[in-house]
């Protein structure tokens, strides 16, 4: 059962404690069995891998790759409870959700004196119970890292007073013992080289080690076995155990054993390997993504490190109260590039709003074109009665047709010409006898006006025509901004949905793709459980958390600066009510939300509240509570 036995043949010999106990229970299962019970433990087996910082290679790939896949369906009701009580319940999970935010949960019993809390989680079978030790875990785990932080700070100040040289070896009764191994590890890095931190206890003292820069932990204890009542571990993590005084001794050996190597050159500090170096349009969200394919990664296997050379930092905030740091970036050579960008996104901004101008121009000119082609069609219409009137009138008058008074026209220059001419015609006439003059005069006039108005009347067709080509223009790209920008939507509500809701699937479809800026919008949501139904069909609560799930989305594609909301959750049970407020966190870097509530888990997610109260003769006053400095005036978490 141990494979690192040199007389042990069993080709891997990386496995983790928790591997061997697995590959024990196969052996004593037989062999039609074997699938079932490999299946049933490997969720277990992968926690304990990654936990154990084991390299990720070989079996160890195998054990975590598909446990983690098991994991994500958390069969256990206690891990489920714990996946839901950090935040990564319905989430892909990866080596480093569950060596950072799983693992030191569940380890967190042990550390803090309370091992069975996690070994009850493990095994539990009641849902509630469950719950509550998932929150239970969490408590302790935030103990545990006040303990821890109080012990660091000792520790630095100690080294401050006391500075050491090749390692950092500190003792003292008053420390945990379940986390001076975190507190080694912190130091460890802090000062580049190994750590070693003992507990005292009536004379003996148990320690927890920590390697750097390539230091074999196991061989260094090897060597200093005389001194030791016993130790254990690999070559980057170990425990021992001491006699208080042989502790002055065992730190003189150990600083000669590191100083002999560091000039032997046995070791060295682990550089820094860059995978490659990338351009910054190659750092997109679907480049980063595919990076998960490389999963799981881990000691012997970590995920690779990118180099954008030549960046500078244009900015610096902390998050995750002060344990984190978030940068900008500026890549060296991209600031044109980044500033035309930035000035195409407003370009792009400029002409939007143009566009919509334009519309509402477009939709002015519409209805001013509508009604100016229904006053020239009644002209047109005026313009025919008139011909017809001088038709009959020619007829009744001259017996002339149509045809024969066109025949008898005459082409002319200009209407001086035209006026001389009439004048010659008139004297003619008069020469002839009594004729009807004013019929002829009358005949001209006629005949001007329908020759205008036949001209007006292909004008307005043509202007027909081209509104139609207008309109027809407006409607593509309405047409086009409002499917993309419902594109977007849908992509956000589902994203959101499965956030929101830990599992099940939503959708946004048009009723009728062809017709997209008349059809309607049908929602489709399937929430965990449950089968995929309409909006109509869903209870309450349901439908007030998938309003809820759309309204998210829409802030994510269109942020604004400000978000009121009045009583949203109402309609919410506790739980859900607890997701909403902690999502709407989630969001609340681009937009302030502020939340007319009385339930309770919105108000516990808030970092200031405000109520008003009545006082004596009608004046009231406004009270507000900032949540985070009450918490650090009482020093709670």
């Amino acid at each position: 059962v141990d494979p690192c036995r040199t007389d042990c043949p069993y080709p891997f010999s990386g496995l983790a404690g928790v591997g061997v106990a697995l590959k024990l229970a196969l052996a004593l299962t037989p062999p039609e069995e074997r699938d079932h019970i490999l299946e049933r433990y490997l969720d277990l087996a992968a926690i304990g891998t990654i936990a154990d910082v084991m390299p990720m290679e070989g079996e160890n790939r195998a054990i975590v790759a598909r446990g983690l896949e098991i994991l994500e369906h958390a069969p256990r009701l206690g891990l489920r409870s714990l996946l839901r009580e950090v935040g990564l319940e319905g989430r892909p999970l990866t080596t480093s959700l569950v060596g950072y935010t799983l693992a030191p949960r569940i380890n967190a019993a042990g550390r803090m004196g309370r091992a069975r809390l996690a070994l009850e989680l493990l095994l539990t079978q009641d849902a509630a119970r469950g719950d509550a030790l998932a929150a239970e875990l969490c408590s302790l785990n935030r103990d545990r890292q006040a303990v821890e932080g109080d012990i660091f700070q000792e520790c630095v100040q100690q080294l401050d007073r006391s500075p050491q040289q090749e390692a950092v070896l500190l003792a003292g009764d008053s420390w945990h013992q379940g986390v001076v191994g975190i507190v080694a590890s912190r130091l460890s890095e802090r000062y580049s080289c190994p750590a070693f931190m003992i507990c005292l206890h009536e004379g003996i003292g148990k320690g927890s080690c920590r390697s750097w820069g390539g230091v074999n932990l196991f061989r260094l204890l090897e060597g200093c076995g005389d001194l030791l009542e016993g130790f254990g571990g690999h070559a980057l993590a170990a425990g021992f155990t001491v006699r208080e005084e042989n502790i002055p001794a065992l730190t003189q050996r150990l600083r000669q054993a590191i100083s002999k190597a560091r000039r032997e050159e046995t070791f060295s500090a682990a550089p820094l390997v860059i995978d490659a170096a990338v351009r910054p349009e190659e750092l997109t969200v679907e480049n980063v993504e595919a990076l998960d394919r490389l999963e799981p990664c881990g000691q012997g296997c970590p995920r690779p490190v990118l180099a954008l050379l030549g960046a500078q930092v244009t900015g610096l905030s902390q998050v995750g109260r002060g344990r984190h740091l978030k940068l900008r970036l500026e890549a060296k050579g991209c600031q044109d590039r980044l500033r035309a960008l930035q000035e195409a996104r407003l370009g792009m901004e400029r002409e939007r709003t143009a566009m919509g101008q334009r519309l509402k121009e477009c939709g002015d000119e519409v209805l001013a074109s509508e009604r100016e082609a229904a006053r020239l069609e009644q002209r047109l219409n005026t313009g025919g009665m008139e011909e017809k009137q001088i038709l009959d009138k020619l007829w009744e008058t001259y017996e002339l047709s149509h045809s024969a008074a066109m025949e008898q026209r005459l082409e002319l220059e200009s209407a001086a010409k035209a006026n001389r001419r009439i004048a010659e015609l008139k004297r003619e006439i008069s020469g002839l006898g009594n004729v009807n003059v004013g019929a002829i005069e009358e005949f001209q006039r006629v005949n001007e006006r329908y020759t205008y108005l036949t001209s007006q009347r292909d004008d307005v067709q043509q202007a027909k025509g081209e509104l139609a080509g207008v309109i027809g223009e407006i409607t593509r790209e309405m047409t086009a901004i409002f499917s993309e920008q419902f594109r977007l939507i849908a992509a956000s509500f589902r994203e959101t949905f499965l956030d929101l809701f830990g599992g099940g699937q939503a959708t946004l479809e048009l009723e009728d793709e062809g017709d997209v800026l008349g059809c309607g919008i049908e929602i489709k949501v399937q929430p965990p459980g449950k089968t995929l139904r309409t909006l109509s069909l869903l209870s309450g609560g349901e439908k007030a958390f998938v309003a809820i799930a759309l309204y998210f989305a829409i802030l994510k594609v269109h942020p604004t600066p400000f978000c009121v909301m009045d009583e949203i959750e109402a309609a919410l049970d506790e739980a859900n009510v607890v997701r909403v407020a902690r999502y709407m966190r989630s969001i609340s870097d681009k937009t302030q939300f502020i939340v007319i509530t009385h339930r309770r888990g919105t108000m516990e997610e808030a970092d200031i509240l405000y109520g008003v109260t009545m006082q004596e003769k009608g004046v009231s006053k406004m009270l507000s509570i900032n949540l985070n400095d009450v918490a650090q005036e009482l020093d709670i978490q």
